[in-house]
């Protein structure tokens, strides 16, 4: 070090501090392209929380709305029903974009084809519901059998016929089947005795009104059947929707802290190295600053030397 010319001495001590310049630079961006990457999932994952909770809202819509069909028997909430469809598959598209985790992937796939189940469900109940309307009116032929059945003084015809018609309300509010066994036997026991009977008048017709709405009946028995069962299809796959979507919003609420704490803890890191390369660059530029000036306090002690004894008139120094 001290054959080394003072040039090239001042060139290596600036060097060194540009090093540590440049690494505590190197560092620094890096800090900030992890903290900045951190953040970008922290925001997603805080995205996805806002979807999800934006989907609960149109899931909720989406049974307000089918709910209401079913009381009003009203198409047009059929219509407000597949908008709030068309809304919540809106969101899964907007989630997809975002950066999901294998498990988030997977429930937004799993809601996906549980709305696809519920909207079908709900598309074949709505058209047996539609189907169904109407029917009312063949089985109100039953009343124009009571009418013949009292205008000829049947009293024990017209008796049957007001048993079965009470099966068949106690059948359409409970569901029981005892009420459709006793609905069948009551109308089999009602047209035998509407067979045997001699009225004055309407026989034929009691006997072809009691036929359609026995028929009629029946139809809507099984038509019953089949909505109940396309009703339970749709509102099963409704239900499982709640439960995908509170743990998807789970997920992404601890997806978001997981990636909040790296984005805290390389922040942290970052501040570390940077304060440790400051303190690196202090004790360098002291260390420069002190070699520097002992290398011109020393020149300057040998030119005061010099000069002194070339006062003194010895010229046989030399300058080095």
């Amino acid at each position: 070090m001290k054959n080394l010319k003072l040039t090239y001495k001042l060139l290596l001590g600036f060097g060194v501090t540009i090093a540590l310049m440049v690494v505590l630079g190197a560092l620094a961006i890096n800090g900030l392209s992890r903290q900045h990457e951190a953040s970008k999932e922290f925001a997603h994952a805080e995205a996805i929380a806002l979807a999800v909770h934006e989907l609960d809202v149109e899931v909720l819509e989406m049974r307000r709305s089918e709910k209401d069909f079913q009381l009003r028997s009203d198409a047009k909430y059929l219509d407000v029903n597949a908008e709030h469809q068309r809304a919540a598959r809106k969101l899964l598209d907007e989630m997809r974009k975002l950066s999901l985790s294998n498990d988030m992937a997977e429930r937004v796939k799993k809601i996906e084809a549980l709305l696809d189940a519920y909207a079908s469900g709900l598309k074949e109940f709505t058209g047996l519901a539609i189907q169904f309307q109407g029917k009312e009116g063949d089985i109100e032929a039953a009343h124009d059998v009571e009418r013949i059945l009292k205008e000829n003084g049947a009293t024990d015809l017209e008796i049957l016929l007001l048993n079965a018609r009470r099966a068949e309300k106690d059948f359409t509010i409970r569901k029981d089947k005892k009420y459709l066994e006793s609905f069948t036997q009551l109308m089999g026991n009602l047209r035998t005795g509407l067979e045997k009977a001699k009225l004055a008048s309407g026989q034929s017709e009691a006997l072809r009104n009691l036929d359609a709405f026995q028929r009629t009946f029946m139809d809507v028995v099984e038509h019953g059947r089949k909505m109940e069962e396309s009703y339970g299809r749709f509102r099963d796959a409704i239900h499982q929707v709640d439960p995908q979507l509170e743990e998807l919003s789970q997920a992404a609420l601890k997806d978001g802290q997981t990636h909040l704490e790296e984005a805290e803890k390389v922040q942290s890191e970052v501040r570390q190295q940077i304060v440790l390369l400051l303190l690196a660059l202090v004790v360098l530029a002291a260390f420069v600053s002190w070699y520097l000036s002992s290398l011109v306090s020393s020149a300057v002690r040998k030119l005061t030397t010099l000069a002194t004894a070339l006062g003194d008139g010895d010229f046989t120094v030399k300058v080095e």
